[in-house]
């Protein structure tokens, strides 16, 4: 709870403050103690067989157990799976606006802004160095990034700056490619944003308002068109659309009833969990008695306690009498 708290106070989008929200109202606890019940009732009843063997009960089999630890595994996957995604909102995108000289990268980073951050001229290669400021857009958290041109040069500093424009680019959560739409692109640049893009990206032509160059339609040969989205800065047009996508990748991938984890303390446990319970799952297996499956599915069970603030206890105990009214 304490964490969820403390999620909520630095919160910086709707989004991280509605995860926050949901977990302290209960949305990961709830789904901890599901999980945990259903691997209780593997456990008790292993532990009903091999302790009260005197007693007449329905034993639990192992087939049974197996049929229980499945789907449990698939449940904390979708957990483990929405760290990136918790990671993302929480602590924000991290975002890299690259292109050549003179497309316009330091006026959008400004733009985005709305205040003067990054020097704006005429003389290309003006930008040396990586400047970066966090802003929220459309409702997601960029660290937004604005870096050196790219292109051929022989000043060393410049080409120095070009090489971590690259390397940003190249491991940036979201990349934007701003191209000057006014004029014809090379076969060459077009290489170049095929290297850059691995991961989420848009391509602005920018200068819209000067009249795109036919040179549009070669980049819709080799980018997806819906990403390919004609800009201008200068009279602040097309950016509705930008918006769009930056919402279709972050803002909209968090349904009502998903549950996020955002911590990775949480994530350390559910990892240590899953692999308690293939660890158990390769004992049903190989035919092993049921005490190595029973300590498999304690430290499960146990590690994903921890991902709410609960032990083992006397849990299993408790659960063996209640459920099969031993010594009654």
């Amino acid at each position: 709870m304490a964490e969820s708290v403390t999620d909520i106070i630095n919160a910086k989008t709707q989004t991280a403050l509605k995860i926050a929200q949901s977990q302290l109202q209960g949305s990961l606890y709830s789904r901890i103690v599901e999980l945990r019940e259903k691997l209780m009732s593997a456990i008790a009843g292993l532990e009903a067989s091999i302790d009260y063997p005197e007693y007449e009960f329905e034993n639990v089999s192992l087939n049974d157990v197996q049929s229980i630890i499945e789907p449990v595994i698939v449940s904390i996957n979708r957990l483990i799976s929405s760290f990136e995604t918790g990671e993302l909102i929480k602590k924000g995108v991290n975002t890299v606006i690259a292109g050549r000289p003179n497309a316009g990268k330091s006026s959008l980073l400004n733009y985005f802004l709305n205040y003067d951050r990054a020097i704006v001229t005429d003389i290309a290669g003006t930008t040396r160095d990586s400047i970066s400021e966090p802003i929220t857009l459309a409702g997601v958290l960029l660290n937004l990034t604005d870096t050196a041109g790219i292109r051929d040069s022989e000043d060393t500093i410049e080409n120095m700056g070009m090489a971590i424009s690259k390397r940003l680019a190249k491991s940036a959560d979201f990349l934007i490619y701003l191209l000057d739409g006014s004029v014809a692109i090379a076969d060459e640049e077009i290489s170049i944003i095929k290297y850059l893009v691995s991961n989420n990206y848009v391509i602005l032509l920018n200068k819209a308002d000067l009249g795109l160059h036919y040179s549009c339609e070669l980049l819709r040969q080799h980018f997806d068109n819906r990403l390919i989205l004609p800009v201008s800065i200068k009279n602040d047009e097309g950016f509705f659309s930008f918006y769009e996508v930056l919402k279709s990748f972050y803002s909209s991938s968090v349904r009502e009833d998903d549950v996020i984890i955002t911590n990775m303390r949480h994530k350390e446990a559910l990892v240590r969990a899953r692999c308690s319970l293939k660890s158990a799952g390769i004992a049903i297996q190989n035919g092993l008695f049921e005490d190595f499956v029973t300590i498999d599915l304690k430290d499960a069970y146990k590690n994903l306690g921890q991902v709410i603030g609960l032990g083992l206890s006397d849990d299993v105990v408790s659960a063996v009498f209640s459920k099969f009214c031993l010594g009654k």
